[in-house]
């Protein structure tokens, strides 16, 4: 899930780091896949996190659970 999160993040084509690193959207279209299934199954996403056993600590980092919120979206 997290590595589907990280590749659902859009790359912003004014940072130039971003685009050396991850490449401009259009030569990606698995981000467009990995956030339709984000979109699909957010609410999921979110009963996860909501989740106390998944709580920031041993299993999931701050920075991680930050990716996932994001992902899932409001």
């Amino acid at each position: 899930m997290l590595v589907a999160a990280a590749l659902s993040a859009p790359t912003e084509p004014d940072n130039a780091w971003d685009l050396a690193v991850s490449g401009p959207e259009k030569d990606h279209p698995e981000r467009a896949l990995c956030r339709a299934a984000f979109v699909a199954d957010a609410a999921w996403v979110r009963r996860l996190l909501a989740d106390d056993e998944l709580l920031v600590g041993p299993h999931l980092d701050e920075g991680e659970r930050a990716s996932l919120v994001q992902a899932a979206g409001p």
